[in-house]
């Protein structure tokens, strides 16, 4: 038995140009386009993604000026503060790796004298994210 099902969308101008441009071809074509060619870094399924694949996905930081304060010395190893975004999907990241891993990440948020990640201070970010990555 088959079944045939067809939809039909009506975009906008903008959206049929976007779509052109990211299958290089008619937007109304009745089948999505094939790719001859594979995207770089795109992963296949069931191969692991890295620290390194999520931070190339990540915006750069835009460079804060130095705004030294008298009596204060820049540090050529300050490194740019971790959000706590940041450290949260991280620490979401180990966590689901496997039920040990989320009971480590509990522990180690509860040794940083903290119940919940929002309550840590944000001096301690990078600290805990260098923790987390040991549990890794």
């Amino acid at each position: 038995m088959n079944i045939n099902v067809t939809v039909t969308h009506t975009v906008s101008p903008e959206l049929k140009d976007l779509l052109e441009r990211l299958i290089g071809g008619n937007a109304t074509a009745a089948s999505p386009a094939k790719r001859k060619t594979p995207v770089v870094g795109m992963k296949q399924p069931g191969e692991e993604v890295t620290k390194s694949d999520l931070a190339a996905t990540l915006p750069e930081r835009p460079k804060e000026e130095a705004t030294e304060q008298p009596g204060q010395t820049a540090s050529a190893t300050d490194e740019p503060e971790l959000t706590l975004e940041e450290v949260r999907a991280e620490a979401a990241r180990i966590a689901k790796l496997s039920d040990d891993h989320k009971v480590k990440v509990k522990e180690l948020v509860n040794s940083f004298g903290v119940d919940k990640l929002p309550s840590l201070p944000k001096e301690k970010y990078a600290a805990y994210y260098s923790q987390l990555q040991k549990i890794a």
